[in-house]
C-alpha cells in the first residue's frame, strides 16, 4: 500500500480556469461549461491535473466545497459527478469505456458551501463512492472491470483531474491518493450500507399534486427570496405573457415559464440544489436561416444592449451565461450567433445556463425587467 498526499501547489490547470490559494486551500475557478456527458465521453476541457499517474485499484480522498454546483472528480476516462440536479443522470463515467448512452446515478447531493470528505474506491473487482465516509454507490459489475483494454491502461497509469461546472469556485483542502497491491482490497467493502443498488436515478413524479411552496423549501432562505421575486414579476407582468407550469416535488422539481412571445425560463429543483436556464426557444415547425429549427423569436441582442446601457457590470455576467457551442456536431442546426461589447457569442441552442449564485438571480430578474420594457416599446 502507498499512499501520497498531493502537494496543492504543484498541481497544474488546464483550459479556462484560474487557480489562487488563499491559506492551505485551493481555488478552483471555471469560466466555461464543462458538464455535457450525454453527448461527449469526456466533455471536460477545464480543470486541474495532479502531476502523476496512479493504478488499480485505488481510493481517491478528497476534502473540499463548492458555491455553485457541480465538482467533477477525473480518473483516466471517467468521471464521478458530485453536487447535480436530478437532471444529471450520468453521475458516473467508466474510467475504460465510457459510453454517454449509458445512464449511471447515484445519490450525489451535498449542501452548497460546505467541506465535504469525497471518497471514490476502484478495484478491480468493485467500485464504492462514499460522502462522509457514508456508501452512496457500490457497484461489482463496472465496464472497467472486464475491458481488455485495463491491464495496458492501468500498467500506464491513469491521470486524475478535477473540475467545476462554469461560474463555481471549488475549494479544496486535500487530496489524497492509496494505491494498494492487487489482492489487498478483495471482498472488502467499507461501511457498507447493506444495499448492492447499483445508484438511484431521480425523476420527476407526476402523480403528486404539485406545490410551489413545496418544490422551493428545502433551499436557502436567500435562494427562495430571489426566486420567488422572479416568479412575482414574471406572472404580475401582463407584457411579458408568461405562464407558469409545475411539475414534481421539492425532490425532483421542474419550474417553468413560457412567453407567447418565444422566450421560456426554467428552473429544476433537486432539495437543496437548484440550476436555471433561459432562451428564446427554438422548435421544428419554423425555418431560421434555411434550417429546420427556427424560432418567433428572439431579442438577445437588443436585450443585452439595453442592459449594457443601463446596468454594463450586469450585462457581462448575462454575457458569461451563455452556454459556448462546443461543435458537438459538424451539421448543427441549433448554434446561435450573438453580439456583445464588440464581441461575437457563439451559444448552443441560444441557451443561458445560470448557476446557484444569488446575484445570478438578481441579474436575472434585472434582465426580465429590461425585457418587459422593450417588448413594451
Amino acid at each position: 500500500m502507498k499512499k501520497y498526499n498531493v502537494d496543492l501547489k504543484k498541481v497544474f490547470s488546464h483550459g479556462r480556469i484560474k487557480t489562487d490559494f488563499i491559506g492551505d486551500f485551493l481555488y478552483i475557478m471555471t469560466q466555461t461549461q464543462n458538464n455535457r456527458f450525454y453527448s461527449h465521453e469526456m466533455p471536460i476541457n477545464s480543470f486541474v491535473q495532479i502531476p502523476q499517474k496512479y493504478r488499480l485499484p485505488l481510493r481517491i480522498d478528497i476534502r473540499a466545497k463548492i458555491d455553485v454546483p457541480s465538482m467533477f472528480l477525473i480518473l483516466g476516462k471517467g468521471h464521478v459527478t458530485f453536487g447535480t440536479s436530478f437532471l444529471d443522470n450520468r453521475r458516473i463515467g467508466d474510467i475504460i469505456e465510457p459510453n454517454p448512452k449509458i445512464v449511471t446515478a447515484f445519490d450525489n447531493n451535498i449542501k452548497i458551501d460546505t467541506f465535504y470528505d469525497f471518497s471514490v474506491i476502484y478495484d478491480l473487482k468493485y467500485m464504492q463512492i462514499l460522502i462522509n465516509d457514508e456508501e452512496k454507490y457500490y457497484s461489482k459489475s463496472e465496464k472497467y472491470m472486464k475491458s481488455p483494454l485495463l491491464e495496458t491502461q492501468n500498467s500506464e497509469g491513469l491521470e486524475l483531474k478535477i473540475a467545476g461546472s462554469k461560474q463555481s469556485n471549488l475549494i479544496i483542502a486535500t487530496i489524497a491518493i492509496t494505491e494498494f497491491d492487487r489482492d489487498e482490497l478483495i471482498n472488502f467493502r467499507l461501511k457498507p450500507n447493506n444495499s448492492d443498488r447499483r445508484g438511484i436515478c431521480l425523476s420527476i413524479d407526476r402523480k403528486v399534486k404539485t406545490n410551489y411552496e413545496e418544490c422551493i423549501s428545502k433551499l436557502s432562505d436567500e435562494i427562495k427570496v430571489e426566486i420567488m421575486n422572479i416568479d412575482n414579476f414574471l406572472l404580475s407582468n401582463k407584457v411579458l405573457k408568461v405562464k407558469r407550469k409545475i411539475e414534481g416535488t421539492s425532490q425532483a422539481c421542474k419550474i417553468n415559464y413560457v412567453s407567447t412571445h418565444g422566450f421560456s425560463y426554467a428552473l429544476h429543483v433537486s432539495e437543496t440544489i437548484v440550476d436555471h436556464f433561459f432562451w428564446w426557444y427554438m422548435v421544428s415547425n419554423y425555418t431560421y436561416e434555411n434550417k429546420y429549427m427556427g424560432q418567433k423569436n428572439d431579442m438577445t441582442n437588443e436585450t443585452l444592449k439595453k442592459v449594457s446601457e443601463k446596468y454594463p457590470d450586469i450585462a457581462d455576467h448575462l454575457a458569461s451565461y451563455f452556454d459556448e457551442c462546443n461543435s458537438c456536431s459538424k451539421n448543427c442546426h441549433v448554434k446561435k450567433v450573438y453580439e456583445y461589447n464588440g464581441k461575437k457569442i457563439l451559444a448552443c441552442h441560444g441557451k443561458m445556463i445560470m448557476n446557484m449564485n444569488v446575484s445570478t438571480f438578481k441579474n436575472m430578474n434585472i434582465m426580465f425587467k429590461v425585457l418587459s420594457e422593450l417588448i413594451n416599446g
